[in-house]
C-alpha cells in the first residue's frame, strides 16, 4: 500500500510539471517583441528568464533581443500612463 501511495504522489507531482500544447504553441510561434511589450505595459519586471526556462524545456529559445526591446517600450508606456494618472489625481 505504501508503494502505491509513493508512486501516485510522484506521478501527480510530475504531471504538474508537464507542458501543455498551449505552452508549446506560445513558445514556437511567439512574437517576442509583443510578449515583452505586454509584460512591460503591465508594470512587470522582465519575465525573460522565466519564459526562457519554460520554452527551453520545449526545445525553443526565445528571441531575447526582441523581448527586451518590447519590454523597454512597454515599460516606457507604463511609466507615462502611470505619470498621467498621478497628475490627473491632483
Amino acid at each position: 500500500m505504501r508503494n502505491i501511495t509513493v508512486i501516485l504522489s510522484c506521478t501527480l507531482a510530475l504531471a504538474g510539471c508537464a507542458t501543455t500544447p498551449d505552452d508549446l504553441a506560445e513558445c514556437q510561434g511567439a512574437d517576442w517583441y509583443r510578449i515583452g511589450d505586454r509584460d512591460g505595459q503591465a508594470g512587470r519586471n522582465s519575465q525573460l528568464e522565466a519564459r526562457s526556462a519554460q520554452c527551453a524545456s520545449l526545445g525553443v529559445k526565445p528571441d531575447a533581443a526582441q523581448y527586451e526591446k518590447g519590454w523597454s517600450a512597454g515599460r516606457a508606456n507604463h511609466a507615462t500612463t502611470t505619470a498621467r494618472r498621478n497628475v490627473s489625481l491632483f
